[in-house]
């Protein structure tokens, strides 16, 4: 439904956003889109503050060459009809024709406040602004122009056009609430679902370092859960970043862009972490094995090297290519579609290692069971949104898609994390993880042994080996160990010693020996698995 105009008012105390400049042979160029919310019925009675928080505003500064006849073009018939009637094609007097407000910029009108010359008589500004009320969620689409509506045949294409020049300040707000105001129709909720997702990712950075400083005690911080740990924590910097830049935004309609890109490219990373990790669990890797072939290590260091950089290739193209015109969400362009691609590829492949790591180790088919469907939901979650958000009306779709998808990323990452967290033995006991040593992890080392005698001195010292907090002794057991520590068992604690060193130096061997074994069978699994 068109938006109907309410009739202009004195200049306002409003900050120009969005400034660009135009030097193109082509006589008709894009500008920028803003969706507006419906807003209520017209009230002429209002001040103009009341009516610029009440309606939508649209503010407007084009600079251009004196003697040219430029014209701002307004289209606000819907994202559909402007992609394939506008925007498609055509030539300039017929995209001037199609138009459903032309803004001539050389003389003052009803939408035109000042046009005047610089000093020099080079350039022409003009300036103006309008309010916006609409029955229901209103595209508006703004291009410049340097053509006539109707260009006679006889008078050839020259006489008709000409080449664009301009510099441009535009200022879009809706009617809504101060911290809304700035965001487009499309863009509303995108703070508040930027602070969730920051809260949740607080929570889930510190539970990483509790579940790693836990590990680390118990001698089980295996790559795995470092990868893990390291997405968590990536993410929560991408959810900072993006938060710093729609909290400016929010203020001054600018935002700060570094701070977006910074959160974007942490988020890619984060995920291609994430993806990485359940392709090496669905291997088997710590859960039945300590190592993967060759083979095995070289695809997935292959996938995740070109799933980094088509994400790096998204976001340039983001940057330097996007054309908000044509794609309401980067997502909808190629680039997009092949990071849908490549997370569907990810899926099928993690289907298929943990279809046969499930067959060829039957007795991890019950934690498989319920690993497999969980995770692979996950990973296909991301092409089914993409999907999805075809359904969605276009001023909501990018926002249901990017709260969507940091749901589900916080959830993936609670769940690994549960997974991982020694603390919880009753309900995540039948993880495999947990039921591996050190060695069986391939984290055992002649060092790590060494390590037994600091363990055995805080067991003596009466230290807790997990916690590290100070044993309860019973007053017997202190009695006890002071005994010992007296003249008439000063003999017996010597050999007791003595038997405790033979007993370590035992049980080092005994540690090599298993390691030894176990490298022989995982030698002979990648034999089998190649």
């Amino acid at each position: 439904m068109r938006a109907a105009r309410l009739p202009l008012l004195p200049a306002l105390a409003a900050g120009l956003k969005l400034r660009g400049e135009l030097d193109t042979l082509a006589p008709w160029a894009f500008v920028d889109r803003f969706c507006f919310v419906p807003t209520p019925q017209a009230d002429v009675d209002l001040a103009a503050d009341a009516k610029k928080k009440k309606y939508g505003f649209v503010e407007f500064e084009v600079t251009y060459p004196t003697g040219a006849a430029p014209a701002l073009l307004f289209y606000y018939d819907g994202f559909d009809k402007w992609v394939d009637g506008v925007d498609g094609g055509g030539s300039c007097s017929e995209r001037l024709r199609a138009a459903d407000n032309v803004v001539s910029l050389q003389a003052p009108t009803s939408f035109v406040t000042s046009v005047a010359p610089d000093s020099l008589g080079r350039t022409t500004t003009a300036k103006g602004r309008a309010y916006v009320r609409n029955e229901a969620y209103t595209w508006f689409f703004v291009a410049l122009a340097n053509c006539a509506a109707q260009c006679p045949e006889a008078a050839g294409y020259r006489d008709c056009q000409g080449p664009l020049v301009a510099s441009y300040k535009l200022h879009f707000t809706n009617g809504a609430a101060e911290e809304r105001r700035e965001f487009s129709a499309d863009e509303l909720g995108t703070l508040e679902v930027a602070w969730c997702a920051l809260a949740a990712y607080a929570a889930l950075g510190a539970w990483a370092l509790r579940v790693r400083a836990a590990l680390r005690r118990r001698r089980k911080f295996h790559h795995t859960v470092a990868m893990l740990c390291w997405s968590a924590w990536v993410q929560a910097a991408g959810c900072a970043f993006a938060l710093c830049h729609v909290a400016t935004f929010a203020r001054d309609g600018a935002g700060v862009p570094w701070c977006l890109a910074a959160a974007r490219f942490l988020g890619h990373a984060a995920d291609i972490l994430l993806v990485s990790l359940l392709v090496l669990l669905a291997k088997g890797w710590t859960l039945v094995r300590r190592k993967l072939s060759a083979n095995g290590r070289v695809r997935v260091t292959v996938y995740a090297t070109v799933f980094l950089w088509a994400t790096v290739a998204l976001e340039l193209w983001r940057l330097h290519a996007w054309d908000r015109s044509r794609y309401a969400d980067a997502g909808e362009s190629p680039p997009g579609y092949a990071l849908v691609a490549l997370r569907a590829y990810a899926a099928a492949w993690f289907l298929y290692a943990a279809h046969t790591t499930r067959r060829n180790y039957p007795r991890k088919a019950r934690f498989y069971g319920k690993f497999n469907p969980a995770a692979a939901l996950w990973l296909v979650s991301r092409p089914a949104l993409a999907l999805i958000g075809r359904s969605v009306s276009d001023h909501e779709r990018a926002i249901v898609l990017y709260a969507c998808d940091q749901a589900l990323v916080v959830v993936a990452h609670g769940l690994l994390l549960f997974l991982y967290d020694p603390a919880w033995p009753a309900w995540n006991g039948g993880f495999p993880f947990h039921a591996a040593s050190a060695a069986d992890l391939g984290l055992a080392s002649r060092a790590a042994d060494e390590d037994d005698y600091a363990l055995a001195r805080d067991e003596d010292a009466g230290v807790d080996v997990d916690t590290g907090a100070p044993l309860r002794r019973s007053a017997a057991a202190t009695e006890t160990y002071t005994v010992s520590r007296s003249s008439v068992f000063r003999r017996i604690s010597v050999q007791g010693g003595r038997t405790a060193r033979l007993m370590r130096a035992m049980a080092r061997i005994s540690a090599d020996l298993d390691r030894a074994l176990l490298d022989l069978q995982g030698e002979i699994e990648c034999d089998v698995d190649t």
